[in-house]
């Protein structure tokens, strides 16, 4: 995921009506972006959309990855290492 610290990464979610899905992008180059990771936090049928942020959670120089649902009844917070 967001293995390095100096590395350029974007992190981006969907919004509702489709299932809950994450893609981490690297810079490759001056022009070039790759999906390098695609997370889907939640079951297959939740469509309310996510909100979505990284920060320093497990001590380490890496941002993790912060993900909860927008809509209905789950209240879950997921979070994912960027080391991993």
């Amino acid at each position: 995921m967001l293995t390095k610290a100096s590395q350029k990464v974007i992190v981006v979610g969907n919004g509702k009506g489709m299932r809950s899905t994450i893609y981490v992008y690297q810079r490759m180059n001056a022009t070039t972006w790759s999906i390098v990771d695609t997370i889907q936090p939640y079951a297959s049928t939740y469509t309310g959309g996510i909100n979505l942020t990284t920060a320093r959670v497990d001590g380490d120089a890496i941002p993790d990855i912060i993900v909860s649902p927008i809509a209905g009844n789950n209240s879950t917070v997921e979070i994912w290492s960027g080391s991993t």
